[in-house]
């Protein structure tokens, strides 16, 4: 098995050929707390993004906060100057990235609250082949848990999905994109898988994959972190109903996503 940039060439070829792979021990245990760490700091002080994504109703909390990366050092540190950059710019095959947002994703023990089916890029502010999200596990996550199931090679469906709100308190209507199947009603006709991960496991896909997370029937916390970056095609996407960003821009649709809210990031030679 070869090795490309410390990443093997097996997950590499996931990558592209499903849509997504598993890394294992992406970051060490001393990295892992220090996420940890910061996951209670933006928990008890959240970006003016962060919401309950709990409908009422429900059991227990699911939490999310994104951009966070541009308050806290941790935040900013995982996902400019760890070793997730790195590891997309190998899976992606690119020579730039850049950084596009993080999310902080968190069901506390016995939340009853699923992710709905969707996949990530109808949500994102770019458009282009060369992309990539990582769920970085803080966690031991099974799928009693909450682990994420995946559709291996639904990035390949040549299909964009209507975004669905994670967020109780807020609709999304009159989407450019197509209605998101009946996937749980049909389970056994898509190739679903999952994984098991230990904390510092990063699961990558792609933005067009189709994925769901189930709620935490756990007596533990399931605590993740996506990241996602763009690659040497991306540009700048205006779309009938982005999510808000934290800062105004001067970005406009097909601009290079290069600027203080998307920076490139920079490798050593």
């Amino acid at each position: 098995m070869s090795i490309v940039s410390n990443v093997p060439s097996e997950a590499i070829g996931q990558f592209r050929d499903a849509g997504v792979t598993l890394i294992r021990g992406v970051l060490s245990a001393e990295q892992v707390e220090r996420m940890r760490e910061a996951c209670e700091r933006v928990l008890s002080r959240p970006t003016p993004l962060g919401a309950d994504l709990t409908p009422q109703g429900k059991k227990g909390r699911f939490y999310g906060d994104y951009f966070v990366w541009r308050q806290d050092p941790d935040f900013e540190w995982l996902a400019l100057e760890s070793r997730l950059p790195s590891i997309a710019r190998a899976l992606m095959g690119s020579d730039r990235v850049n950084l596009v947002w993080d999310h902080l994703l968190i069901k506390e023990p016995n939340t009853d609250v699923e992710t709905p089916w969707h996949h990530d890029q109808p949500y994102a502010w770019c458009d282009g082949q060369q992309n990539c999200s990582f769920w970085v596990s803080l966690d031991h996550v099974t799928a009693q848990s909450g682990a994420v199931e995946y559709i291996r090679g639904s990035h390949q469906w040549g299909k964009w999905f209507q975004a669905v709100s994670f967020n109780p308190s807020r609709r999304y209507e009159n989407e450019e994109f197509e209605p998101m199947p009946d996937i749980e009603g049909r389970r056994n006709d898509y190739d679903i898988v999952t994984f098991d991960t230990e904390p510092g496991d990063v699961v990558v896909q792609h933005l067009l994959t189709v994925h769901h997370a189930p709620g935490n029937a756990s007596d533990r916390r399931r605590r993740a972190i996506a990241v996602r970056y763009a690659g040497d095609d991306a540009t700048y996407a205006v779309r009938r109903r982005n999510p808000p960003l934290p800062v105004e821009h001067s970005l406009r649709h097909g601009d290079r996503l290069d600027s203080d809210l998307f920076p490139a990031i920079r490798f050593g030679a």
